[in-house]
């Protein structure tokens, strides 16, 4: 039995969203908070009032106000579930399940499968990038797929050697995949799979590739940060931290990076200067998320903190009960992140 502790609902989370926003409250406010009674993983993806969630036993429908269960797909115990905001594309959302053999798209409102592609000996190691009509998913062997959803065939596959430390990201038609066993960021025609270039790191990579002004910025477990132009794969700079950059965004100008020094950065994204440093207490191994100037990052010590993103002062901080694996995501001023105690909190994102 699934426990849901809703805090405010319905007309009252309306008004007190308004008076919030209005008067400039920096107290967190718990919506609600739903237990799917295993680890959670994967970042929530919050989308038309619901909020899609994968954990240690299978992948969840909620509703984004209430927290209440619209339906769940579950393999049972010890079968991650790897999902993520880019896993959801056309009402469908695209997963893979660890230990199991295949790629599995569902009906985003219904939960009905509505594929179950056979990977042979193989499974997804990634949460899958779904742009359009294509799907783009990694598996253990190391290579990149690309799968046609309208003819559900397969449009290339190339050997990178990614791990379960890669990440993937799409800018301008360019697939970009960071994180092989070697250390290389591999550009590839998003169309064809053909190599346009590839980038050699120190050390196998740890975040995903966030592409911005022309500009492909990852993090390598070295404790770099690098800064490659996406058009020829050069090096523009690079900036170390104390600990394996696991996690960054970009707004405004600077990169925001998440290191195992637990330390999370602002790094200005033309020159690679450090602009501020704030400490977390923990390991942060997550993507932070940047809303309206306000930075939101997890620990692995359960909290949750909002920094202001330009001088990076602590706003608030919330607690959890368990290590946050799962980075925040944001939609009509909500924030909404899950953590190791299984449970998903919906957070009102309320700044300074």
């Amino acid at each position: 039995m699934r426990r849901i502790e809703q805090v405010v609902g319905g007309a009252i989370l309306t008004a007190l969203l308004w008076l919030l926003t209005g008067c400039g409250a920096t107290a967190p406010t718990l919506v609600w908070k739903s237990n799917t009674h295993a680890p959670i993983w994967n970042t929530p993806i919050a989308d038309e009032g619901r909020v899609y969630i994968g954990n240690q036993e299978g992948v969840y429908a909620l509703q984004s106000e209430t927290g209440e269960m619209v339906w769940d797909i579950r393999f049972g115990p010890g079968k991650w579930t790897y999902a993520s905001p880019t896993s959801m594309t056309g009402g469908v959302l695209y997963f893979g399940v660890r230990h199991d053999h295949h790629l599995y798209g569902a009906d985003s409102q219904t939960g009905n499968i509505l594929l179950q592609m056979e990977l042979g000996e193989n499974e997804i190691i990634l949460p899958p990038l779904a742009v359009n009509t294509v799907v783009y998913f990694a598996t253990n062997d190391g290579a990149l797929h690309a799968l046609d959803t309208k003819s559900r065939e397969i449009k290339w596959e190339a050997a990178l050697g990614l791990s379960a430390n890669s990440g993937l990201g799409i800018a301008d038609e360019t697939v970009y995949a960071a994180g092989t066993w070697d250390g290389f960021l591999h550009a590839l025609n998003a169309q064809t799979g053909e190599q346009h270039w590839r980038f050699a790191t120190n050390a196998q990579g740890a975040s995903r590739p966030v592409i911005a002004e022309g500009t492909v910025y990852f993090g390598s477990g070295d404790g770099s940060l690098y800064a490659v132009d996406a058009r020829t794969g050069e090096e523009k700079w690079r900036f170390q931290s104390g600990g394996p950059v696991d996690g960054l965004a970009y707004a405004d100008g600077l990169v925001y990076i998440c290191s195992e020094d637990n330390a999370l950065y602002a790094i200005n994204g033309e020159t690679g200067e450090q602009t501020w440093r704030f400490d977390t207490g923990a390991k942060v191994v997550t993507d932070p998320l940047v809303v309206n100037g306000t930075v939101y990052v997890g620990n692995l010590d359960g909290h949750l903190y909002a920094v202001n993103a330009g001088t990076g002062k602590r706003i608030w901080e919330f607690s959890t009960g368990g290590a946050i694996n799962s980075s925040p995501v944001e939609r009509n001023g909500i924030l909404y992140i899950g953590s190791n105690d299984g449970q998903v909190y919906a957070i009102i994102a309320a700044g300074e």
